[in-house]
């Protein structure tokens, strides 16, 4: 999931949607869980932790970060995607 340029507006807008459910953060914040987020998913996936596949149940994350790839992967949009499903909004 490296190695995509996401612009700096939309760091702001995901900030500012952050505010509107009640969790003030700023665009380098998101930016930063966002980092730490992907960071973990490559270290599970890739196996450099210990019994990945417990790495995977217990990351409660994980199948949200593989849909995420997937569609990236695929070339469609996530502001098209109907991703409730994968994480509580």
């Amino acid at each position: 999931m490296e190695g995509v340029a996401v612009p700096d507006s939309m760091w702001l807008v995901i900030a500012d949607k952050m505010t509107a459910i009640g969790f003030s953060r700023s665009p380098a914040e998101c930016l930063l869980k966002w980092d730490s987020l992907v960071d973990a998913y490559e270290r599970i996936k890739k196996g450099k932790k210990k019994h990945t596949k417990k790495g995977q149940k217990r990351w409660q994350y994980f199948h949200a970060m593989e849909v995420v790839e997937l569609v990236r992967g695929s070339g469609r949009s996530l502001e098209t995607e109907n991703l409730n499903f994968i994480v509580d909004v």
